[in-house]
């Protein structure tokens, strides 16, 4: 765990002093409102908006999910500085950021995290939008203590409205988290468009969603209608341009992240007791701009490929499924051919990016086909830094 996370755990609790003094007072009340939360986003999504207890399903958003989903948001903001050169904006004063969605303030309390960890400390405008006036309230008391913990600029505004009435200003950067997997199709393919325009070529758009196969694989179709239209470039993760995504091959396959992660103190605690978020950071996303921006340039004859797998089952060898431009792509080093030349590919690890030579992965996407790793394999691998703890199999 690292301290910046245990920063925004503090800072929601806060901007949530009654609910934390609740929540410590009542665990049992608390937990149970946890699962009924976690229940409704899986397995009984007909009750989304309808919490068994609205106060403790606040507390449950604030306390228990929002660290979580905060720690998220470094993912694609690692990536996006890459794409970027380290810059989120033009030339304006301040970065105008806009949080759709924005609940208790968790993509924003993660944007100011993730960036201040990685050096990048300008002066940001929040605008948080959510229809939930109380959940903004948390939010605005959150961002403020963060902001003062972490010695940022930071002007917050918050927006009692429904996104899908809302006129959307201009922003540099617009996050969404959890917004899409909540309105029908139609409404959150309108939102995104008007986010397009409300960002300049030098901006962008971070969707992030749960990492089930219907909101992941919506992401997908985004995807591809977006690359069709010209309507949007991909900048993360994908790094093929093309169409159609991979994952939509086959209606069981669906891209996500599963991100090593120790969850802050009090999390931790109620995870231990619920047995909810208490491995991985788990979730799929999107960031989109209007102009395009390369995660990173291959060398001559060669291609990017994405790990979008955990290690694969077998014995006598070790297989991961990577995508890029040739499409989905096995990879595989078998046990005997293990060298210190090809010893990166015991630390290869979904989200990681592989640079393959080009005629060896457009072989290998043919079908029954993989890139088979020889012994002296120097495959140059990058890796951005989106977790928190090291990752490892």
């Amino acid at each position: 765990m690292t301290a910046r996370w245990q920063a925004v755990e503090d800072a929601l609790r806060a901007g949530a002093p009654a609910l934390a003094a609740r929540a410590d007072r009542y665990p049992r009340w608390f937990a149970d409102a946890v699962v009924d939360r976690s229940r409704r986003y899986t397995s009984e999504r007909e009750r989304l908006d309808r919490p068994a207890d609205r106060e403790a399903d606040l507390a449950a958003r604030a306390l228990f999910f929002s660290p979580v989903d905060a720690a998220k948001l470094q993912v694609p903001i690692a990536e996006l500085l890459r794409a970027r050169g380290g810059a989120l904006g033009a030339t304006a004063p301040r970065v105008r950021v806009l949080d759709l969605g924005a609940g208790c303030g968790a993509m924003t309390l993660g944007l100011l995290a993730a960036t201040a960890a990685r050096g990048a400390r300008p002066a940001w405008q929040v605008t948080a939008v959510d229809r939930d006036a109380a959940a903004l309230a948390i939010a605005r008391g959150a961002i403020e203590h963060l902001a003062q913990e972490l010695g940022l600029d930071v002007e917050v505004h918050t927006v009692t409205a429904e996104l899908t009435r809302w006129p959307l200003p201009p922003a540099d950067l617009v996050l969404a988290g959890g917004v899409l997997n909540e309105l029908p199709e139609p409404q959150s393919r309108a939102l995104v468009h008007a986010a397009l325009a409300a960002v300049d070529a030098a901006g962008a758009i971070v969707l992030i969603d749960p990492a089930l196969r219907e909101s992941a694989r919506r992401l997908h179709q985004l995807r591809d209608e977006l690359l069709v239209a010209g309507a949007a470039h991909v900048l993360a993760p994908c790094v093929r341009q093309t169409t159609p995504c991979p994952m939509l091959a086959r209606p069981t396959d669906w891209c996500h992240e599963d991100r090593r992660f120790r969850p802050p103190e009090d999390v931790r605690a109620v995870a231990d007791v619920t047995h909810l978020r208490d491995g991985n950071l788990k979730f799929a996303y999107l960031v989109l701009s209007r102009a395009p921006a390369p995660l990173a340039v291959p060398a001559p004859g060669s291609l990017l490929l994405r790990v979008v797998s955990g290690a694969l089952p077998g014995k006598g060898r070790r297989e991961l499924m990577a995508c890029g431009e040739p499409g989905r792509v096995p990879l595989r080093r078998l046990d005997r051919r293990a060298s210190p030349q090809n010893a990166w590919f015991d630390e290869l690890y979904r989200g990681d990016l592989v640079e393959v030579p080009e005629a060896r992965a457009l072989a290998a996407a043919a079908p029954g086909g993989r890139v088979e790793v020889a012994q002296d394999d120097t495959f140059p691998v990058l890796r951005f830094g989106g977790s928190t703890d090291e990752p490892r199999d």
